[in-house]
């Protein structure tokens, strides 16, 4: 008898060939997406504008209009994005508030935790507090 223990990656791969692919290519359109939330975060943009709810305002949220310029900049970026939205669903592309803020919160926890590795290899540390 064969071995009945089977890699469920094998498994994934046979069921859908092309799995490798949208894999690769989702982990591009994410790499991409981080880098600008990184962007933002160390230029200190505001990620939203003052009239978002409203599609045709020229004042929309910051981040996706820097997107929109990217997908029409480079269209390969934008194939990614509809990629995505037919493996998942159409209403789903990544760019919304909840996303991005799960994105900082995830560096910011890779921040502290380089900081506390840090300190934890000094033999001293100053601490500078202010009140303003």
């Amino acid at each position: 008898m064969g071995n009945y223990k089977s890699n469920p990656v094998e498994i994934q791969e046979r069921l859908n060939p092309n799995r490798r692919m949208q894999v690769e290519q989702n982990k591009i359109y994410f790499g991409k997406l981080v880098s600008y939330i990184r962007w933002f975060c160390l230029q200190e943009v505001a990620f939203r504008g003052e009239e978002e709810h409203d599609v045709g305002s020229v004042c929309r949220r910051n981040f996706r209009e820097l997107l929109e310029l990217e997908f029409e900049l480079h269209p390969e970026f934008l194939a990614q994005k509809k990629s995505i939205m037919e493996q998942y669903s159409i209403y789903t592309d990544y760019l919304s508030k909840a996303v991005y803020e799960e994105f900082i919160s995830i560096m910011a926890g890779e921040i502290r935790k380089i900081i506390a590795r840090e300190i934890a290899q000094t033999k001293f540390y100053t601490l500078m507090l202010d009140e303003a």
